[in-house]
């Protein structure tokens, strides 16, 4: 069972926003297990937002600050 705590930083609010700079993920399910951040950027060490989103589609359950209110939608919509 994982356990997704998710963030993530857009160029916006969910009205405004349009673009996903990054996801931040953290499986409490192991809780020793690194954060894992997401980008588009191929200089970070971060994975690409696709396989962020990924990630989520998979998990059995999502945990976070206003999730409903804009981390989700603001997903969909930049999808």
């Amino acid at each position: 069972m994982s356990r997704l705590v998710l963030d993530t930083e857009s160029d916006g609010l969910l009205k405004n926003a349009t673009k996903v700079h990054c996801i931040g993920i953290k499986d409490i399910s192991y809780p020793d297990e690194p954060t894992e951040a997401f980008n588009d950027n191929p200089s970070s060490d971060c994975g690409y937002i696709d396989s962020g989103l990924e990630r989520l589609y998979e998990a059995d359950e999502l945990i976070g600050h206003n999730i409903s209110g804009h981390d989700l939608p603001v997903l969909e919509k930049n999808l």
